[in-house]
């Protein structure tokens, strides 16, 4: 008996196909390729938050240790500001005694580099000798810090510094004290010991290359922390990694120079996220279980649609 439920002409094999289309395989195969996407689509969107919501605790962390330092190392200057035996020292004007003096309150903050200033702002010692005395801090290196009790971030030689100035009361002013700290060094430091972060330093040396020092970060992390480095913007790249280390954030960092100059911010063991790994490989069973079935399916169908124009 002809089924008169289909339209006039149809034949057979495009019925059956109709019949396919309609069938609960088809159906099963295209709502579960669908969940798989939005699965995983979901799955991607929620990974982009929980990075964001990293890579800001992470500024927010070390941005923390970067203002207790500045805090520290001013303490510390006053500190050796108000010692007898620096302020007699200059007193004396004795140069040896001077000199003695700088060296030994240097190695006793652990500083990179210490001087003492005259009343009228002349360099009348400095640890690392690389300004002459006599020469006016305005004229050497360090003038762009000259305005600035506690500097920002200096480059000197090349390296990322911070200097503090402390007045010397003897009683009333006999001069300053300049104690500068590596803060490249101290800081990957100090982010590896307290907090478990890894930190690298990129610097500009000229408008085409950047210096790197990788502090913290492994030297199989470097290839990663110059591809980086070199991009205009420094783009941080979706789940960007360096080797086995997981580069979290990108910070700016304000230099006395100008001179362009960032902060890479890792975790040394970054946390996992079980419940979006989880979802994603649910997102891509699912997916693939959807274009089994649907593609079972439609073999299926090609199979019956031979077998009835044979």
């Amino acid at each position: 008996m002809p089924d008169k439920t289909s339209p006039p002409g149809m034949r057979p094999s495009q019925k059956r196909i109709d019949r396919w289309k309609s069938s609960a395989e088809f159906r099963l195969g295209q709502l579960m390729m669908l969940i798989g996407v939005v699965v995983l689509a979901t799955a991607w969107v929620t990974e982009q938050a929980f990075m964001q919501v990293q890579s800001n605790r992470v500024i927010t962390s070390f941005s923390t240790l970067l203002s207790h330092s500045n805090s520290e190392i001013q303490e510390l200057s006053e500190l050796l500001a108000s010692d007898y035996g620096l302020r007699e020292s200059l007193l004396t004007n004795d140069p040896y005694t001077i000199d003695s003096t700088l060296q030994n309150h240097r190695k006793r903050i652990s500083a990179q580099r210490m001087l003492a200033i005259s009343g009228d702002a002349q360099v009348i010692g400095d640890t690392d000798k690389r300004i002459n005395k006599g020469t006016r801090l305005a004229q050497s290196g360090l003038a762009p810090i000259i305005n600035q009790r506690i500097t920002t971030l200096h480059i000197s030689e090349g390296k990322l510094f911070r200097y503090a100035r402390a007045v010397i009361l003897a009683p009333n002013p006999a001069g300053e004290l300049v104690v500068g700290y590596d803060m490249e060094q101290r800081l990957a430091k100090d982010a590896a010991e307290l907090m478990n972060m890894n930190v690298a330093f990129a610097c500009a040396v000229d408008k085409s290359n950047m210096r790197i020092n990788r502090g913290s970060f492994s030297e199989a992390a470097r290839p990663a922390l110059e591809k980086l480095a070199q991009s205009p913007a420094a783009m941080l790249p979706w789940a960007h990694k360096a080797g086995s280390e997981k580069i979290a954030a990108i910070l700016n960092l304000d230099t006395s120079t100008g001179e362009r100059c960032i902060a890479i911010l890792g975790e040394s063991a970054p946390g996992s996220n079980n419940a979006l790994l989880i979802l994603e490989i649910f997102g891509w069973l699912t997916l693939i279980m959807g274009l089994a079935i649907f593609s079972i399916s439609g073999l299926m169908a090609r199979r019956t649609s031979k077998d009835l124009q044979a």
